[in-house]
């Protein structure tokens, strides 16, 4: 039944075409999504070292180019396939205000990063994910410096119901430290009762969603976090055997959150995060050498962030931003 409903649908689109072989164009189809987010750390202290970080977060996602199709070999409804093809442009930009006693002075800590993410469904040859990302993570203070990352990834998501998917994928990574690392991909997706969902995508998070009603949703996710740039001017008792002051600040950690999402309207959406950190970790290290390691204990942390979407087209791309 939802084959013909589909095939119906299409017909529709190309008529009066020669519909056996046709595509369509859709520019109208995606709306143009944004998110703006502050996250707020209270100060932690371990042994000799205290810090406390804030963070502004934007992002955006554009759709580029969307494409429908339909092939019908003559007439042969066995061997129908009805496609489509997205591309979006994702842009995440950000600061963070790093104040500790590492350095004399309260430092700022930019991120950019710009992201391709391509999506070819289809009847017959399934979902498919193709996604591409370049950015850095830099001291303001030392912009001279520019040490990039990136990531590529391809994902089979398999579609077995409304509420049922599996996803299977792998990716490569390039860290700011030169190195090239193979990431797995594994994933799932599955509607526990009419008001429940579980959502895993390894090995970036774990997360129960409850509908609350028709505006409201909680979320419960558990996900790691980690971030590393290089910074100059650090105190001397840091670095007590280096004439060299400039040094890669690490910071990985583990977030468990619950996330109250309210839908205002359809095209905007408020959000509250409120939550723990565990497993804090932050390191100094130069030329792969760790001078100062710090462990931290539990700490809460708190976002607030307003999540919108232009009226120009037919769908929201809010499922498919990074969290």
């Amino acid at each position: 039944m939802k084959k013909i409903i589909t095939f119906l649908f299409f017909i529709f689109l190309f008529y009066p075409s020669h519909f056996w072989a046709q595509s369509l164009n859709l520019p109208f189809l995606f709306k143009t999504g944004y998110r703006v987010n502050y996250l707020y750390l209270p100060e932690q202290n371990s042994t000799d070292v205290r810090y406390q970080m804030q963070q502004i977060q934007f992002q955006s996602m554009f759709s580029l180019k969307s494409k429908a199709s339909l092939e019908l070999a003559n007439f042969n409804f066995s061997k129908m396939d009805v496609g489509f093809r997205q591309t979006f442009l994702s842009i995440n930009a950000g600061v963070r205000f790093f104040d500790s006693n590492i350095t004399p002075e309260i430092r700022t800590f930019g991120n950019l990063s710009l992201g391709l993410t391509h999506i070819r469904a289809g009847i017959r040859k399934g979902v498919w994910l193709y996604m591409a990302n370049v950015g850095t993570v830099q001291d303001l203070n030392s912009i001279n410096t520019i040490k990039p990352f990136g990531i590529v990834g391809v994902a089979n998501i398999g579609i077995l119901g409304l509420k049922k998917q599996n996803i299977f994928g792998v990716a490569l990574a390039y860290t700011q430290a030169g190195r090239f690392l193979p990431v797995p991909i594994i994933g799932l997706n599955r509607q526990l009762s009419n008001k429940w969902d579980f959502n895993l995508l390894l090995p970036i998070s774990l997360a129960f969603n409850y509908q609350w009603n028709n505006k409201t949703n909680i979320r419960l996710r558990v996900n790691p976090q980690f971030f590393q740039v290089n910074m100059n001017n650090i105190n001397n008792r840091f670095l007590p055997n280096s004439d060299d002051k400039t040094v890669t600040l690490q910071n990985r950690q583990l977030e468990i959150n619950t996330i109250l999402q309210y839908k205002y309207h359809k095209n905007l959406r408020f959000v509250i995060q409120a939550g723990a950190v565990i497993g804090n970790q932050l390191s100094l290290q130069q030329n792969k050498k760790i001078y100062q390691k710090n462990d931290f204990d539990i700490f809460p942390q708190f976002l607030a962030g307003i999540h919108f979407n232009l009226s120009d087209g037919w769908i929201g791309p809010q499922m498919l931003m990074a969290d």
